[in-house]
């Protein structure tokens, strides 16, 4: 009957699919050497700097207005104790499904990120990965990455984009992991058309989204040249958006969560995340909202509105600073009283010297740290320095004014 299929039409669309699945599997496993395409590639993306020298060369991956409302979504998450699994979707007893992986670039394959690490195997990793969690393949699969990360020291804070080096190799990731997405037995998988990564170094990064439909990349396997066609698909039907690099970590290694640089790393994780686990149960726009009754109420505080004029919602505010107090009971930012900020600025800076031992007491314990180094930012000096009890563990230890801010801050 008309419009009713047949068996052999059914059976027609199964080959077909198929026989492309088998297609893009064994591009994709010809599809290895990043250097290779990185040579076919370049020449394009240096006409587009060309072209658009003087301004913007990509478009940035995010709308301000949409880092905005992320930003006040998360001036209540303190991620020393609450991870963004944990604020958006976790709500404290949904395990996290993802791990981090590492990936070596000799095979491309990932290896769980701690084995690697107690074993000391670093030198060859090109890349670490969120992966979402997969019992048959614990190791992970290219089709389980959620957000890669390549972290290379060969650009500064002070460059506007990662250079071109880098983008082609951002990119070559990129279409790897949508093209193992595409032939995933998972529907969800096969239905997402974009990836994000991350370009990184010790202080700085840029986020990198690739968007596009791969139905219209050729997978001709009758050539060797793979590379011509991922190149091809990128220049006429990709959408690429880099953001300028900035900074993400501070000399310490510790993220500066307040500035964009952090923003745009965390947006684009929030983003990659949602694409596997859904929309959130706490959405940007509750987490947000939050942000509206906070700064009404540091007005109120400052007598800067009437807390009883119309335009002051009480149970809207307690309503909204309820739904999300756990989480707001420590925040990242905080307004401090103004007399409790007032410091004795007629003390000098102690200085230390290699050798000096500090004596540090707080209400649980009474530690000694031993000056190795003395190092200094140009403005306060700071120390690399041992636990007494503990000579092998090297810490920061930074000095001010007052003795209330000596403070031993992190492993280097």
């Amino acid at each position: 009957m008309e419009g009713i299929p047949s068996d052999r039409d059914s059976m027609a669309k199964t080959s077909s699919s198929g026989g492309r699945a088998h297609l893009r599997k064994e591009f994709l496993n010809r599809f290895v050497d990043g250097e290779s395409f990185r040579e076919t590639l370049t020449s394009w993306l240096e006409d587009l700097v060309e072209h658009n020298a003087g301004g913007a060369t990509f478009d940035s991956p995010f709308e301000r207005i949409g880092l905005q409302k992320f930003d006040y979504a998360l001036e209540g998450v303190r991620f020393s104790s609450c991870s963004m699994w944990e604020a958006f979707w976790g709500e404290g007893h949904n395990a996290m499904p993802f791990y981090v992986s590492s990936l070596y670039d000799r095979n491309l394959k990932f290896y769980p990120a701690e084995k690697v690490l107690a074993k000391g195997k670093t030198g060859r990793l090109c890349a670490s990965a969120i992966m979402l969690k997969n019992p048959r393949h614990p190791q992970g699969k290219w089709d389980d990455v959620v957000e890669l990360a390549l972290l290379r020291p060969c650009y500064d804070y002070n460059d506007s984009y990662p250079n071109l080096s880098l983008v082609s190799e951002a990119l070559f990731f990129a279409i790897r992991v949508m093209i193992a997405r595409s032939v995933s037995k998972s529907s969800v998988r096969t239905s997402l058309n974009y990836v994000f990564v991350l370009v990184l170094n010790s202080q700085c990064g840029s986020v990198v989204r690739v968007e596009g439909d791969l139905n219209k990349m050729d997978f001709d396997l009758n050539t060797n040249n793979v590379y011509k066609y991922a190149a091809s698909w990128f220049q006429n039907y990709s959408r690429i958006a880099i953001s300028p690099v900035e900074r993400i970590w501070n000399k310490l290694g510790n993220a500066n969560w307040g500035d964009v640089g952090a923003r745009q790393a965390l947006y684009a994780t929030f983003h990659s995340i949602a694409q596997f686990a859904g929309m959130p149960r706490n959405t940007i726009e509750d987490l947000a909202a939050v942000h509206g009754s906070r700064l009404q109420a540091r007005k109120v505080e400052r007598n800067l509105t009437d807390k009883n004029s119309s335009s002051y919602d009480h149970n809207n505010d307690n309503t909204k600073m309820n739904m999300f107090q756990h989480r707001t009971a420590s925040p990242e930012i905080v307004e401090l009283h103004e007399e409790s900020i007032k410091l004795d600025c007629s003390r000098k800076t102690v200085k230390l010297e290699v050798g000096d031992v500090v004596l540090l007491e707080d209400s649980d314990s009474q530690n000694g740290y031993l000056v190795n180094k003395v190092m200094s930012d140009g403005e306060i000096p700071y120390y690399i320095s041992s636990r007494v009890e503990n000579p092998g563990e090297d810490l920061f230890l930074y000095a001010s004014p007052t003795r209330h801010r000596w403070s031993p801050h992190g492993r280097t």
